[in-house]
């Protein structure tokens, strides 16, 4: 599967909203910056980044912490990511990956 940019790195504005709606889902969820990064095993100055807009996502990466945050991958982009067909059928065939792995 290719490593998908769900976001154009030349739009801020998109990364900037997406990084908010994680952030609102993150302490929704009661999480820390650091539960966060330490699951992931990434830093928390990463995690501060995407939640800022600093740093685009891929697909791949947005439907894991989809999966982690227990929202729908369509809610979390709803409006924001202009991605094509193809790109939104390899996102949705990599949540379908990692749900067959599940149960294996």
């Amino acid at each position: 599967m290719a490593n998908i940019n769900i976001l154009n790195k030349e739009d801020p504005a998109v990364r900037k909203k997406l990084g908010a709606r994680l952030k609102a889902v993150r302490l929704a969820r009661r999480m820390t910056i650091q539960h966060v990064a330490f699951h992931f095993k990434v830093s928390e100055q990463h995690v501060i980044k995407v939640e800022s807009g600093l740093h685009s996502l891929k697909a791949s990466e947005l439907v894991v912490l989809a999966r982690f945050y227990n929202i729908a991958f369509n809610k979390l982009t709803n409006g924001l990511c202009a991605v094509s067909k193809q790109n939104l059928t390899d996102a949705v065939a990599f949540e379908q990956h990692l749900q067959q792995r599940q149960m294996h």
